[in-house]
């Protein structure tokens, strides 16, 4: 097969792509030493590409080397697979590795999956401990011994996390309140259960929550069951670093600022059971409170004359509290704000996205949890939810939900906006700064341009969800948009993403046809490519090292019009947090250069910095 570079570009738009030299000492081509620690990273994330034979040099450009001997390669490749000395387990088949020709030069590409959660960790050299790395977002990175111990623990189908036995634990460690109000729930959703004859033990038993350790034949509540029912000091015995935290968050001003900090907030302060059936009772109701479409909420929470968007945010919830990994550190936190809903919980997902937006297929990291949410009644089918919370952002015609895990913070976020595909506040940003240009470009385009101002940024794989173009497609329309001066590329060593420019709207016309007929002309991409070589922070996300004070001006001018968040502003200069916090921002809060949208609290959850007015014209 032959390929083309725009081949390979639109290879990276889609896939975690890694390209590698492979040359070896003679010249001729070799397995290189980093092709395992790449290929254990993206077994054990979301799989993706590796390609032997093709450099990346500085500001991205791609040189095409070729395999002097694909022949040698490929054996080798072969026989460090097969050899468990090297690597714990082979996920390739054949057909995953072919040879292609690019520029009339061979190289090898290596299609890897991501592994089945069984067999997680993929590492090397016999070792776990030391032999796991992961695809972070600075690229392939080593897994401390903790994440290993996750993924282990994850692994292990036999047994459960929240099946354990918790020593010593007796029914007076389980809330009486709330075993009658889960009992009373099980009544109203099966009234002639079996079940529902026992008494308070024997029902936990029947639910399979309530069991005797064969090794040391001690008898007990399960962690799912002092989760679901326990009293607050009892879950937190087992449990120090357990949280759960809702939040609704008031409107901003135009100036971003909000008068408090929140509206409302349920959190473990020693009020209620704190236990995970206490915080869906007290949480639900609040998620759907206010919302624009008939419904009336029953006091018994369960599904009657519901809409589908209230059973799509209380499938949200039951998820994020049976999925859960309730051993980290960071908590199950919701938030809902006027343009939305976001849902945080620790731990990632245990199956690939796309297998989770087509449903049908269940993997539960609590799954004890989530018997007993079904039986109450209040849980879908296995492996339905998304598809249900699908299904009814569809039907408001709202921008559709994004999920992502984020291996670094080990957690998983469901953002659910209530916005349309084209918000009249977007599109009115997006003309001030782009005048008629905008509303010459397609439809696809201006799409494209819609997601990244308000999301932060848009990838080829957030516009296949939002649109039903081929990726291939997709990949020509945003690199006509770079060439047009609409949107800035981040390449990163993950898939490559883009946030709009920061220019003007004043590239020269003949860009602009480029973008709306979907064809390019030389005279037009050597305009754009001069207007996006002055774009400063496109350019600080290209480079490696960057001078401190082009950094600086960076920040200022990724903040020059609203409050930015932390995390969308080290995306957008592709630095750290930590880096920008310690090195940058707080300096230039102090200075003055830069304000705070909740001043005095630089801790707070929706922190966002913005440039202070400057008199010297430069922002």
């Amino acid at each position: 097969m032959t390929l083309t570079l725009e081949d390979l570009a639109a290879l990276r738009e889609g896939w975690d792509v890694e390209l590698k030299k492979a040359g070896g000492q003679d010249g001729r081509g070799a397995v290189p030493a980093s092709l395992w620690e790449t290929y254990s990273a993206l077994a054990n994330t979301h799989g993706g590409i590796i390609v032997l034979g093709i450099e990346e040099r500085a500001g991205g450009t791609l040189h095409v080397r070729g395999l002097g001997d694909p022949d040698r390669v490929e054996r080798d490749l072969w026989n460090g697979l097969f050899d468990r000395r090297k690597v714990s387990v082979n996920l390739l088949e054949r057909e995953s590795v072919r040879r292609d020709e690019v520029d009339g030069k061979v190289v090898l590409v290596l299609q890897a999956p991501r592994a089945p959660r069984r067999q997680r960790p993929v590492f090397l050299n016999n070792n776990p401990l030391t032999g796991t790395y992961v695809r972070g977002h600075e690229g392939d990175r080593r897994c401390s011994p903790e994440e290993v111990r996750r993924m282990l623990a994850d692994a292990d189908e036999s047994c459960s996390r929240d099946s354990r036995v918790l020593p010593r634990y007796t029914l007076a460690d389980l809330d009486p309140a709330s075993l009658s109000a889960y009992r009373q729930l099980f009544r109203l959703s099966s009234p002639n259960h079996a079940f529902l004859a026992e008494d308070d033990s024997g029902l936990l038993r029947k639910l399979g929550v309530w069991k005797r350790d064969r090794e040391t034949g001690e008898e007990g509540p399960t962690l799912a069951a002092v989760l679901m029912l326990g009293r607050e000091e009892a879950i937190r015995e087992h449990l120090p670093h357990v949280h759960l935290d809702y939040r609704e968050f008031p409107a901003e001003d135009e100036g971003g600022a909000a008068a408090v900090r929140w509206l409302d907030r349920v959190t473990l302060d020693g009020t209620w059971s704190g236990n995970v059936l206490g915080f869906y009772q007290r949480v639900l109701p609040k998620l759907v409170a206010g919302l624009k479409v008939p419904f009336h909420l029953e006091p018994d929470l369960l599904r009657r004359d519901e809409t589908h968007v209230h059973e799509a945010l209380r499938e949200a919830l039951v998820n994020s509290l049976v999925h859960a990994d309730y051993s980290a550190s960071s908590g199950i936190r919701i938030f809902r704000k006027p343009d939305g809903y976001e849902f945080l919980n620790p731990g990632t997902l245990l199956l690939p996205i796309e297998q989770i937006r087509a449903g049908g297929t269940s993997e539960c990291r609590n799954p004890l949890l989530q018997h007993m949410f079904r039986l109450a009644g209040l849980g879908e089918k296995a492996g339905s939810g998304f598809p249900t919370i699908l299904r009814a952002w569809r039907e408001q015609h709202w921008r559709a939900p994004l999920l992502e895990d984020d291996v670094d913070r080990y957690e998983t976020r469901l953002r659910l906006g209530v916005t349309s595909l084209f918000p009249e506040a977007t599109l009115e940003a997006l003309r001030s700064r782009f005048g008629d240009r905008f509303r010459r470009l397609t439809e696809d385009a201006r799409l494209a341009l819609a997601t990244a101002w308000t999301e932060g940024r848009v990838t080829n794989g957030r516009l296949r969800e939002l649109s039903s173009r081929h990726a291939r497609d997709l990949t020509l329309l945003l690199s006509t948009l770079v060439e047009g001066g609409f949107l800035v590329p981040h390449a990163q060593r993950r898939a490559r993403w883009y946030s709009v420019s920061q220019l003007p709207g004043s590239v020269q016309s003949s860009a602009e046809s480029s973008v709306q007929t979907g064809q390019s002309s030389e005279q037009s991409s050597v305009q754009s490519t001069m207007a996006l070589e002055g774009d400063l922070p496109a350019r600080v996300a290209g480079a490696r090292w960057a001078r401190r004070e082009d950094v600086r001006q960076a920040v200022l001018l990724v903040c020059s019009e609203r409050f930015v968040p932390l995390t969308e502003l080290a995306e957008a200069l592709n630095r750290s947090p930590e880096t920008l916090r310690t090195h940058y921002l707080a300096e230039m809060v102090e200075s003055g250069e830069l304000e705070l949208r909740h001043p005095g609290k630089p801790n707070h959850p929706d922190q966002a910095y913005r440039a202070a007015e400057r008199r010297d014209g430069l922002l």
